[in-house]
């Protein structure tokens, strides 16, 4: 890896996330990175050798983002059906488009 320089976006696979590089430091020929954590809003400071260039992750790719789109619509799925079960089990009715139909209680 070359030389790292404030302002770069980095790849930290320890954190799972993107991440800005604010400053480094070489001491004894170990280069020590300050980055940013947008996710986190924190500062911390890893071995340069530990971050990876964004074009060599899949992260921000197309196929890198249908996969997280196609995750989420399934979580979101899940949990809408789990609500509706809820809803129904509680003698609540609801529509075909998942719309609740209010019924006040007796």
């Amino acid at each position: 890896m070359g030389l790292l320089m404030p302002g770069e976006w980095h790849y930290s696979p320890e954190h799972g996330e993107l991440c800005r590089v604010i400053e480094t430091q070489t001491l004894w020929d170990e280069t020590i990175c300050r980055v940013w954590l947008p996710c986190k809003d924190t500062v911390v400071r890893l071995p340069a050798t530990r971050l990876r260039p964004v074009h060599e992750t899949s992260v921000g790719t197309v196929d890198g983002i249908a996969y997280l789109t196609d995750i989420a619509d399934k979580v979101s799925e899940m949990a809408l059906q789990k609500n509706l079960k809820l809803l129904l089990r509680y003698g609540h009715s609801v529509t075909t488009k998942g719309e609740l139909i209010w019924q006040s209680p007796e």
